[in-house]
């Protein structure tokens, strides 16, 4: 179930200029993301009690943690300085089809956020995780909203350490595959 509606957003600038509009929408970034990850962490931050996240208020939550919008129309968290190659996670809609349509944010709203780490990093698997962890508790205390996991259900401190050691575990299992190489 989609919450956004088909109706227009009518986003033109005061003076109704579609280039003021354009001005003001977020910068779309075109990097390569990873379509075969190994393995896919996923935190979810949900609104409690039924309620929604009103489309602009959550765009401006999502920038302000740091992440861009860009490829799939979804956001991304880059390691370092804007543009920087070394993708730690990405933002879907919690709902199908998982994109932001940022032409409509004046009617779009959703009940969650999902965050999603795809193993292999390019960077250290263990900081991207943290990266994206704290990221989702910023976004979930800006909203008011509850930690999930990838099951939907209470984001715990017992379920943080088992994703840490998942990240463990992939990571030794790599190492096993690239000794068998030699």
């Amino acid at each position: 179930v989609r919450l956004a509606s088909s109706k227009s957003s009518g986003m033109l600038g005061a003076n109704g200029s579609e280039t003021e509009r354009q001005e003001k929408s977020p910068k779309i970034l075109s990097k390569s993301i990873d379509l075969n990850p190994s393995q896919v962490l996923v935190i979810s931050v949900m609104s409690s009690s039924g309620s929604a996240f009103e489309g602009r208020h959550l765009v401006h939550v999502i920038e302000r943690a740091g992440f861009q919008y860009g490829e799939m129309g979804i956001f991304h968290l880059y390691d370092g300085i804007v543009g920087d190659t070394n993708l730690i996670c990405s933002a879907a809609n919690a709902l199908n089809p998982g994109t932001f349509d940022l032409d409509q944010l004046s009617e779009f709203s959703t009940i969650g956020v999902s965050f999603f780490l795809a193993l292999p990093t390019s960077i250290n698997n263990l900081q991207a995780f943290e990266k994206m962890l704290n990221a989702a508790q910023q976004i979930r205390r800006d909203l008011d909203g509850e930690l999930k996991d990838d099951q939907r259900n209470v984001l715990t401190s017992q379920t943080i350490e088992h994703y840490r050691q998942r990240i463990r575990d992939f990571e030794l299992d790599q190492l096993k595959v690239a000794g068998g190489r030699g």
